[in-house]
């Protein structure tokens, strides 16, 4: 398949629809010689792609397993791990692709590929719902607890989480206006056109666009990052190398963002920004950057200082074209900071004498803040935006019910050893008793 020739075409519906299944561009031809306008086409894809994924055409009051992991896989693509009866499920009634059957032990392996049309759906369902966005994260704290899910830390499934409603949120509030008179190349798919990077950087941090302070990046790379930063993903998808900016760039043309491999150094996701200068011009290699996102759950001492020199593309070991302006994101999921916050001294005169008392008052820390340079070069530091954020809290476009779901997965461990769903009092008795030392003595008791 050919590149897009430019911006415009590389958000056309028609033009994405060639990949991933041949039945999108197929129904897509029909459809026109049928006489179906160009817009009906669209909507009716995006139509039946929802129902593929669901295995309904009505919406369901509750969404079941299958269809909450059918709604994330062909966004955040979570990996499933040994459980061939959902796995099963998902490849003969919700979209998903079988990869593998391991015969010696008949387990099946299934995934959602990259798929624009299913990813667009995906979105727009779970944008305009959030109690269904609610409950897909609810079954995957549910699966997390038996160890269905892949390795990994779960604090990546959450940071791709916020990530995506980051992008459903900025899409929402730069939908393009529909017109009659469009030409077919330019209609675009439900929750998929394209974002400048100072809309989504708004979304994330709540910040107007002259309240960004990006760290050590100077003026000149931070207003080519504002004023010219592209961005068009609306689904991640697992990677095992290390992409150049040849490989972002056909990332691009493809609306995802990365799961990067297991041990990538510097990074845990990547996704795209192409610094435009005109929608009319060729896509340009040159103009390719990105986002790099680290990723923290786990409760210890925050030596952010030390690593965030080794965030750059070198260390990487990303090997791009031009040397462009890039940003990075650091989430500390559980903000593990010291709780004593730092000082500073209040001046308060006492009524009776013109005394006056110094006091130690708290500073709370902030929840945004820029990434430390560290050691970090003077010339790496001049290219390189940044911020930090620090607790779920930090993210001002996630609901209180967001949040709280969301601590749920990140708390979703499984146990040390598995009870059996809703266990009897003799399923514990014999677990505890069978266990000597495992658990606390009042449950062993």
């Amino acid at each position: 398949m050919d590149p897009p020739a430019d911006w415009h075409q590389l958000q056309s519906a028609f033009r994405l629809l060639s990949y991933g299944s041949p039945f999108w561009r197929v129904y897509a031809d029909e459809g026109k010689e049928t006489g179906l306008t160009d817009r009906d086409i669209i909507k009716g894809l995006s139509e039946h792609a929802l129902q593929k994924l669901l295995s309904t055409d009505c919406k369901p009051d509750t969404l079941t397993n299958a269809q909450a992991m059918a709604l994330l896989g062909s966004t955040i693509q979570p990996r499933l791990n040994r459980a061939s009866d959902l796995e099963a499920k998902l490849v003969s009634s919700h979209a998903s692709t079988c990869m593998n059957i391991s015969t010696p032990q008949l387990i099946l392996t299934s995934q959602y590929p990259s798929q624009f049309t299913l990813s667009s759906a995906a979105n727009q369902y779970l944008a305009s719902d959030e109690a269904s966005l609610i409950r897909c994260i609810q079954v995957l704290a549910s699966i997390n607890r038996q160890s269905l899910i892949g390795p990994g830390d779960v604090g990546e499934l959450v940071s791709r989480i916020i990530l995506l409603r980051a992008m459903q949120k900025t899409m929402q509030k730069t939908q393009p206006a529909a017109d009659t008179e469009t030409h077919s190349e330019n209609i675009m798919m439900p929750f998929g056109h394209s974002v400048r990077l100072v809309d989504f950087l708004q979304t994330l941090t709540g910040w107007n666009k002259n309240d960004l302070k990006l760290g050590s990046i100077d003026k000149e790379n931070q207003e080519e990052l504002l004023t010219r930063g592209q961005v068009f993903w609306n689904h991640f998808i697992s990677i095992d190398h290390t992409p150049t900016s040849a490989g972002l760039l056909r990332k691009l043309y493809r609306g995802l963002a990365v799961h990067c491999k297991p041990n990538q150094a510097s990074f845990d996701q990547l996704f795209t920004i192409y610094l435009q200068s005109s929608p009319t011009e060729a896509l340009d290699e040159r103009n390719v950057t990105f986002c790099g996102i680290q990723v923290k759950n786990l409760k210890q001492n925050d030596n952010i200082k030390e690593q965030a020199s080794k965030w750059t593309p070198k260390d990487a070991k990303m090997k791009l074209q031009g040397r462009n302006p890039y940003l990075v994101l650091y989430f500390c999921l559980n903000d593990f900071r010291p709780k004593k916050p730092r000082l500073h001294p209040k001046k308060l005169k006492s009524t009776s004498s013109a005394t006056s008392i110094t006091l130690e008052t708290p500073t709370p820390l902030p929840k945004i803040t820029h990434i430390p340079d560290g050691k970090l070069s003077k010339e790496e530091a001049r290219r390189r935006a940044s911020l930090a954020f620090y607790g779920l809290d930090a993210f001002p476009f996630l609901s209180e019910k967001l949040v709280a779901v969301l601590k749920e997965l990140l708390d979703s461990d499984p146990p040390v050893l598995q009870l059996p769903e809703n266990p009897s009092e003799l399923d514990c008795e014999y677990v505890y008793g069978a266990s000597p030392e495992v658990f606390s003595l009042d449950k062993a008791d």
